[in-house]
């Protein structure tokens, strides 16, 4: 019975696997300065002119969470999704210590790559909001603007006795999850509302990721990288000159007060900023929720169409 069991664990883990690894229609393969490659996905290109949004998931974020959101957008948007290095298909080369920076730079030739001589607006959920804002630092990239969701700041375990917690728990958790996945248990792993709540072709996707180890071994690198890159900073952002959409959940803001003062204080270091609230909805729900994420999209969508009547702002 035990070895039936481990059999059909490892045959499922294999499946998984052709999911998660597989190629998506419209996909492409991109090789970063640092050697990474990149699988992106490219939405209405052809069709439209313009601004390009290039979506960033948060940790242990796929493309898919942002289904709802790119569903919306495309409609008036070029959009551009991809997976980090070491996510899905994408493959980390690991030649040296993994930062923070280094996925800014992934990021920052991916801007380069597709934008070329496009505007580009970067869109960026948790962690993944504090990555393009980051990029948008970086000179000659062609960001016209950046939309923070829920995003995650520097300070936040410093200020945040509650979030400093929370990143401890999450730490353990994602080390006993990978362990556990590498041995074949994935069908074990619980799967999230989060998850759910994506539109139907995505969900075995989204599924399939959540239950494939390199993605929580992915997530374990990249949070250790956020933690030490935290400490570094000492909590300090750097000054941007592009404007900002800040958008935050109901639920973070309840849960976490001092996640308003620290959405002000990047606020306070670019160009320009507007600020909003999504109400009755969480920090994943944000996204994930269909409600919700049309509420983002619309925002997004009217603040693209502000920054490309405004040519002052252009860099």
């Amino acid at each position: 019975l035990m070895t039936a069991l481990v059999t059909g664990a490892m045959i499922a883990q294999a499946r998984r696997r052709r999911i998660v690894r597989g190629r998506l229609g419209g996909e492409a393969t991109l090789i970063t300065s640092s050697g990474n490659t990149l699988r992106y996905r490219q939405r209405g290109m052809a069709e439209r002119s313009g601004a390009v949004i290039i979506f960033e998931p948060g940790l242990l974020g796929t493309p898919e969470h942002g289904e709802w959101l790119v569903r919306d957008l495309i409609t008036r948007w070029p959009v551009v999704t991809y997976r980090r290095a070491g996510c899905g298909a994408s493959t980390y080369v690991g030649a040296r210590r993994f930062s923070l920076d280094g996925s800014v730079q992934d990021l920052t030739d991916l801007v380069r790559h597709v934008g070329k001589d496009r505007p580009v607006i970067l869109v960026g959920h948790s962690l993944g909001g504090y990555l393009c804002f980051l990029t948008a630092g970086r000179p000659s990239t062609g960001v016209r603007g950046v939309c923070l969701i829920d995003s995650s700041h520097p300070a936040e375990l410093e200020r945040s006795p509650s979030q400093a917690k929370g990143a401890e728990r999450l730490e353990a958790s994602m080390a006993l999850i990978s362990a556990s996945l590498q041995l074949g248990w994935g069908a074990l792993l619980t799967r999230t509302a989060a998850i759910d709540d994506l539109p139907l072709p995505e969900r075995k996707v989204a599924l399939a990721q959540y239950r494939d180890a390199r993605l929580w071994r992915s997530g374990r690198r990249e949070w250790s990288a956020a933690r030490l890159h935290f400490r570094e900073v000492d909590g300090k952002l750097p000054a941007i000159d592009v404007p900002l959409l800040i958008i935050a959940a109901e639920d973070t803001l309840t849960a976490f007060p001092v996640h308003e003062v620290l959405q002000q204080d990047f606020a306070d270091h670019a160009a320009w900023a507007e600020s909003h609230v999504i109400r009755d909805t969480s920090h994943a729900g944000i996204i994930t929720d269909a409600a919700s994420a049309g509420q983002v999209a619309r925002l997004i969508s009217e603040f693209t169409e502000r920054l490309m009547a405004d040519g002052d702002v252009a860099r």
